[in-house]
């Protein structure tokens, strides 16, 4: 199931049990997202201030990204417990089995670039909220940090 249909309750326990997915891939793609969704909402309680309204463009650019990273980051983690679920599917077969022999590198490769994709996205949300300190409502300072 796709992890963002599951209830929060349904995807922990499904991560805590003996099963290779999902793992470590699917958690950074989730918290991506909701370290996003958190800044999205510091956005949301800075447009519209008086004292903030210099940095209306920069609320906009940052709510648009952040928007779209959330989806994003869902996505990747989807994608992550999927290509994990191959290799392990893939590894379960015999060494000498012609299909694993076929799939192997490309299996691998999938499985490896989609964490690269989820950090290089992450690394982006950093800086997004990076340059939201001192643009918006000092009142979620710390929802901004923990961002």
């Amino acid at each position: 199931m796709s992890i963002q249909l599951q209830t929060v309750s349904a995807f922990l326990n499904e991560l805590s049990v003996k099963s290779p997915t999902p793992g470590g891939g699917a958690v950074a793609g989730l918290f991506c997202a909701v370290s996003s969704a958190l800044g999205n909402m510091v956005v949301a309680y800075s447009e519209g201030k008086a004292s903030l309204k210099e940095h209306e463009q920069l609320h906009q650019d940052c709510m648009t990204f952040l928007m779209k990273a959330v989806e994003e980051s869902l996505l990747l983690a989807d994608a992550d417990a999927e290509a994990y679920q191959k290799v392990s599917d893939l590894w379960r077969l015999p060494e000498n089995d012609a299909l694993r022999a076929s799939k192997w590198d490309e299996t691998f490769i999938e499985a490896a670039t989609i964490p690269l994709k989820t950090m290089e996205l992450s690394e982006r949300v950093l800086i997004t909220l990076n340059t939201l300190v001192g643009k918006s409502n000092a009142m979620l300072n710390s929802d901004l940090a923990i961002a």
